[in-house]
């Protein structure tokens, strides 16, 4: 089956899965592949009217959007920020938004990329700035206490 510019197997089960009394799987590898589980996709849908190729297009435009709420959770801390106000929630989820798109313009690369090498040039520059201390005779605890780690 194709879905995009990309051509997959896909096996489908239709039945009951545990609590869920009747609802669809699809077991997907791509094409060209070998059929190993690092290489499987799996997909559930309730709605067993759709076709495969339905439920394979709506998952292929949502994929995108779960994978941004995966990284801004992870990365950003989206998932344990608590806020109330509505005005608080659009101005947290306009940084955040920045954040991601900046990153990854700012690197020329996928956000995940771009914060890894972000954090590395940050931790870097920590380590850098430690040594050019201490070389110069800097006491530990005035180092630690510029760092804000005192």
């Amino acid at each position: 089956m194709t879905v995009g510019d990309e051509t997959y197997r896909v096996y489908r089960y239709e039945g009951k899965l545990n609590d869920l009394e009747l609802g669809v799987v699809l077991l997907c590898f791509k094409e060209g592949e070998p059929m190993e589980p690092k290489n499987v996709r799996s997909f559930l849908c309730t709605d067993i009217q759709l076709s495969t190729k339905k439920i394979l297009d709506y998952y292929s435009k949502r994929w995108s959007i779960e994978t941004y709420f995966k990284q801004i959770k992870g990365s950003l801390g989206f998932d344990g920020y608590q806020i109330r106000s509505e005005k608080a929630i659009l101005r947290y989820w306009t940084i955040l938004n920045f954040t991601y798109i900046f990153a990854s313009l700012l690197k020329g690369t996928k956000f995940c990329e771009a914060l890894h090498e972000i954090r590395n040039q940050k931790f870097g520059s920590i380590i850098r700035f430690v040594y050019d201390q201490a070389t110069q005779g800097e006491e530990l605890e005035k180092i630690k206490k510029e760092l804000l780690v005192a």
